[in-house]
């Protein structure tokens, strides 16, 4: 049988891994990971319109109408997220690269 599973433990993984801080008006905020959404906030994220962006944000980002009063917006967000995801790839892929390079030695 495996030991448990510390649900604390692995909301802070995820946290280290996956959540993404972003500085603003003097402020940090949280873009949240899906899998640290309450169950009610997963379920609108799935509900809202693909298009409604400003909706996906309310939902993902910890004080999303601070955000807003320090200068950010959706659109931002937005920005932010897809920056995250492709150095995240990028990072990916040269760690297996250079694994890979340093095996062909």
């Amino acid at each position: 049988m495996r030991p448990p599973v510390n649900i604390d433990q692995l909301r802070q993984a995820i946290t280290d891994a996956d959540a993404i801080p972003i500085e603003a008006g003097g402020r940090t905020f949280i873009i949240r990971p899906p899998e640290l959404l309450s169950d009610d906030e997963y379920a609108q994220l799935q509900a809202a319109d693909e298009a409604d962006i400003t909706a996906q944000a309310r939902i993902m980002v910890d004080d999303y109408d601070g955000f807003v009063a320090a200068g950010g917006s959706a659109m931002l967000l937005g920005r932010i997220i897809g920056d995250a995801e492709r150095e995240k790839e990028a990072a990916q892929g040269k760690s297996s690269g250079e694994s890979e390079g340093s095996s062909g030695s």
